[in-house]
């Protein structure tokens, strides 16, 4: 697998050489599933790609009948089935599946093997071929790399192992003020807990559990209105145009642009979307999406929404969007979904029950507070973004030589 932009030829500092020269591999082995566990009892047991998204190892299965181990250093390749090529780097000891190798590094780095193996989206183009994609031994063997110098390979591992790691801090924070934001959720937005200087009252059960007796429950019909998506034909579509809000548009609760479709201005004059709108996935292939939501800012405004969403358009729709996000509506949402259809209907959006504060001023302060922490997550999620961009440059400059570290 050799790098375009460089040759030997260009840089005699650095040498190409087979993957063959410098590693031995592991095949993994079949575990039968009656000696697997998810209790946390015996070996830790990789079976796939699954188990190491983002090539982050996130492991819950155990097996009391170890095979194969791969110890901590090794890098893991799939070999077999969906997300052939797909790679990870071991940090501790773990029993494999015959879905995947374990490739042990003998002279070199093996986090920069680790780190050129997974730069180039193509290094198995060709090889994992046929009806269930594979790799074979001599097609892992037979790679070409090119390596600097041993103190060099430390050099750039270690560079681009610092901003994984800050990268993966970042991450593990995001998931912490999530937590904290979903428990905010469930206590502000139920009234278990009051925001000053709003006054504890007493609890009185509802409908929907207890709420504090100055608090109500609205059905959201008396709040807004729901409004049908855009139906459009393929003829419709566009290079540019109206963008069509969509599933993919939604991302952790806000709006993203990253997967868009146009339609002809004049088809989709029928479902335009305002700011404020509270814009809902209401129908599709994966139950877990159902509900998913984010509010419509300035920056949408005028844009349309597909058939497969719904918007929400109501004077209250700051505080209803916490709702929407809230146990009490994903709840009402998961129990009105169909046997066998993925859908949630307007009837249905407008029979959904929450809990509201009649004083509007609490309204405000339980808003203020939860944009709080949105805010501060979108912040940390734009600096993971921005990190990921700088990490993807580092590794086309410093992994071609383009950049030397000294």
């Amino acid at each position: 697998m050799t790098n375009g932009s460089i040759s030997a030829e260009q840089n005699g500092e650095w040498k190409e050489v087979h993957l063959s020269q410098g590693i031995s591999l592991l095949s993994g082995h079949h575990v039968l599933a009656q000696f697997c566990n998810d209790h946390g009892i015996g070996t830790p047991y990789l079976t796939g790609p699954s188990d190491f998204p983002d090539g982050r190892i996130a492991n819950t299965k155990y097996t009391t009948r170890p095979t194969t181990i791969c110890k901590s250093g090794d890098i893991l390749v799939t070999v077999k089935g969906s997300g052939v090529g797909s790679l990870a780097f071991a940090d501790g000891s773990y029993c494999i599946s015959r879905q995947l190798m374990a490739v042990r590094t003998t002279d070199w780095n093996s986090r920069f093997v680790y780190y050129l193996l997974a730069s180039s989206s193509d290094r198995f183009s060709g090889a994992a071929t046929g009806l269930i994609p594979g790799l074979s031994r001599s097609d892992l063997l037979e790679l070409r790399l090119l390596l600097p110098s041993r103190s060099e390979q430390n050099a750039i591992a270690q560079a681009l192992r610092d901003i994984d790691d800050l990268i993966a801090s970042l991450d593990a924070l995001i998931a912490k003020k999530r937590d904290i934001k979903q428990a905010a959720m469930q206590q502000l937005l139920t009234g278990k807990t009051r925001l000053p200087p709003f006054a504890k009252t007493s609890m009185v059960l509802s409908e929907i559990g207890e709420l504090p007796e100055d608090w109500e429950v609205r059905t959201l019909a008396s709040l807004g209105e729901p409004l049908i998506g855009l139906t459009y034909r393929p003829s419709d579509v566009r290079d540019t145009g109206t963008l069509v809000l969509r599933s993919s548009n939604v991302q952790d609760g806000n709006l993203s642009f990253e997967n868009n479709v146009f339609v002809d201005p004049e088809a989709a004059t029928r479902a335009l979307v305002a700011e404020g709108d509270i814009l809902i996935c209401v129908r599709n292939g994966s139950r877990a999406l159902i509900g998913k939501c984010a509010i419509i800012d300035a920056r949408a405004s005028g844009m349309a929404f597909g058939a497969f969403m719904a918007v929400f358009r109501s004077p209250h729709s700051a505080f209803l969007h916490h709702q929407f996000q809230s146990n009490t509506i994903q709840k009402q949402i998961h129990e009105h979904l169909g046997a066998t259809i993925n859908q949630i209907t307007n009837a249905s959006l407008r029979s959904f029950k929450v809990p509201f504060p009649k004083n509007p001023d609490e309204r405000s302060a339980i808003v203020a507070i939860l944009s709080d922490i949105g805010s501060e997550l979108s912040a940390l999620d734009d600096k993971v973004s921005k990190l990921r961009a700088v990490r993807e440059g580092m590794m086309q400059q410093l992994l071609t030589g383009r950049i030397r570290l000294v």
